[in-house]
């Protein structure tokens, strides 16, 4: 029976895996052909987006393990060990990683660093600086709260969306190309023997319709490929600037001084400082080297450099509040700060600001996600009203042309 059993299991499996492969290849095929050469890219988008969210679920199991463990001071090795008989595949591998670090006398944060590259990179180097600073459980407690915040945020309608959005894109490009095939050669045909001139904005369309297809005089190649080829490069772009340093450098510069992208990345930025200088300086590490440290966690640039400015004010023995008004901190966090100074009571005040901050990025970002879908909504809706006009407005113009003529 138990032999009947695994040769059941191998071959659902082996089933199931062939199942994939063919879906794989009737995806590259698909991609060969023109429909597929726009729908390709979005394709590729969602199924980022779907290996993103496995490889952040497998990050929160890891922190959970490990929160667990530090939280009831059980020992690290023993305790991933049964973690790993309890998992399975990838996960599995990464607690195995991380356990056989931690054997060889690395610390948590190096092994981590090291092997879980599903962390991102700020709540890698938010690890790394609260274990130097013996604040490891708080730290992984947050880090877990967000993610369960961020869970409660998603949306299962937002595949949806995608998918509504790409097939309405292909749909445009399919109607596109078939009034070129179709439709325009009859209707020039028609406005030649009445001698009308088509509208102008079915010229438009019939000029980009020819230029998306190919279609145009000494045109060599569709524009489509055009559109798809900067498409991806905007994707490799992206996930350059997204995974290297350097990258992320420029990426937090630029969103420094964007307008809305600003507010997003000082509130972001300064909730994860506070929240680890909270809970440094509760703990009795002098402020200047918590703030020294938290000037290495993976936020914002322009943030780090003012931290780091402040951290040596603070070393070289100005008050807290001057500190941050030289180094050009927030004037709330300047006056808060001073308060809490002179009522003995810096970490409240940092963790008064941490809150304030995370509540403020939450609103935000709620704000712009909800926002964004209508937006999308309205600027597809923009080309499909375009297309239906060009389309219906030489049947009115033909109508208009032929009535006088007493043809009707």
């Amino acid at each position: 029976m138990i032999w009947f059993a695994r040769i059941l299991g191998a071959g659902l499996l082996a089933a199931v895996w062939t199942l994939l492969g063919l879906m794989g290849l009737w995806l590259a095929l698909f991609a060969l052909t023109p429909p597929g050469w726009f729908l390709a890219p979005i394709l590729a988008v969602m199924a980022y987006q779907m290996f993103r969210r496995v490889r952040r679920h497998r990050a929160a199991m890891l922190l959970a393990y490990l929160e667990q463990a530090v939280t009831l001071n059980l020992p690290l090795p023993p305790m991933l060990a049964a973690a790993e008989r309890s998992e399975s595949g990838v996960l599995k591998q990464r607690l195995a990683a991380v356990r056989i670090h931690l054997e060889c006398g690395a610390t948590i944060g190096d092994a981590l660093d090291t092997v879980a590259r599903d962390l991102s990179p700020r709540a890698g180097t938010l690890l790394v600086s609260a274990e130097r600073l013996g604040r490891l459980p708080p730290m992984l407690r947050y880090l877990l709260k967000q993610d369960r915040r961020k869970q409660r945020r998603e949306n299962p309608d937002d595949a949806v969306a995608i998918g509504y959005a790409a097939g309405l894109l292909v749909t445009m490009w399919l109607v596109m190309g078939g009034a070129m095939i179709f439709i325009v050669p009859k209707l020039r045909e028609i406005f030649d023997d009445f001698e009308v001139a088509l509208p102008a904005m079915t010229r438009q369309l019939i000029g980009v319709s020819q230029w998306m297809t190919g279609m145009s005089s000494g045109q060599s190649f569709p524009g489509i490929l055009l559109i798809i080829a900067a498409v991806v490069m905007a994707m490799v772009l992206a996930i350059l600037m997204r995974f290297t340093p350097s990258g992320r450098t420029v990426c937090g510069h630029l969103a420094w001084y964007l307008p809305v992208l600003h507010g997003l990345a000082r509130d972001r930025s300064l909730a994860d400082v506070c929240r680890l200088v909270s809970d440094a300086t509760e703990a009795g590490v002098p402020l200047s080297d918590a703030l020294a440290e938290s000037s290495r966690v993976e936020v914002n640039p322009v943030i780090r450099h003012r931290l780091r400015a402040c951290a040596q004010a603070c070393e070289a023995g100005a008050p807290i509040a001057d500190a941050a008004r030289t180094a050009r901190l927030p004037s709330v966090m300047a006056g808060l700060l001073g308060t809490g100074e002179a009522s003995s009571n810096v970490p409240r005040a940092f963790d008064f600001l941490a809150r304030y901050y995370g509540n403020r990025f939450n609103r935000a970002y709620e704000v712009l996600k909800q926002a964004a879908k209508p937006t999308v909504i309205l600027t597809l809706a923009l080309p499909v009203a375009w297309i239906a006009l060009g389309l219906f407005q030489p049947l009115v113009t033909l109508i208009e042309s032929v009535l006088p003529m007493g043809l009707l």
